[in-house]
């Protein structure tokens, strides 16, 4: 479910698919999914220096992934006396649905390219969608912690 609802990486991936082909939305699906890895690094124990740095670059990025990786993922490792090798595995099969579904984004809206393309006034919808989603999810990133 965190996969599937479009967030920044989906948005990303279908305008790359919608702009420059099917190959180039496979390959932003590829790169928002090595994003996720920041996400799986700062969930382990830390130092209070590291917990500093890591508390940064988490309000830097996507505040669902920080969601799904703090609050909802370590309800599955919790208990086991090595929880790291389940919180890898888990983590690892998030990337590959993660990669999976970003890169049927990307494939789908290259179908949906030429016809794009070929009308100036969907062209310029799609973009004021696109934007006007980008300043939603920053409007919303900005009031959240108030």
């Amino acid at each position: 479910m965190i996969v599937a609802t479009p967030g920044t990486g989906a948005l990303y991936t279908i305008a790359a698919g919608l702009s420059r082909g099917a190959r180039a939305g496979v390959v932003a699906g590829a790169g928002c999914t090595l994003g996720i890895l920041p996400h799986l690094l700062a969930s382990g124990p830390r130092s209070d220096l590291e917990v500093i740095r890591t508390a940064v670059a988490i309000n830097v990025l996507n505040p669902k992934l920080t969601i799904f990786f703090f609050a909802f993922l370590p309800q599955f490792v919790s208990g086991s006396a090595d929880p790291l090798p389940r919180m890898l595995l888990l983590s690892l099969v998030f990337m590959l649905v993660t990669f999976v579904v970003f890169a049927l984004y990307g494939w789908v809206a290259a179908g949906f390219r030429r016809r794009v393309l070929e009308r100036p006034r969907v062209l310029q919808w799609l973009r004021r969608v696109f934007a006007g989603t980008y300043l939603a999810l920053a409007g919303r990133l900005a009031v959240e912690g108030r």
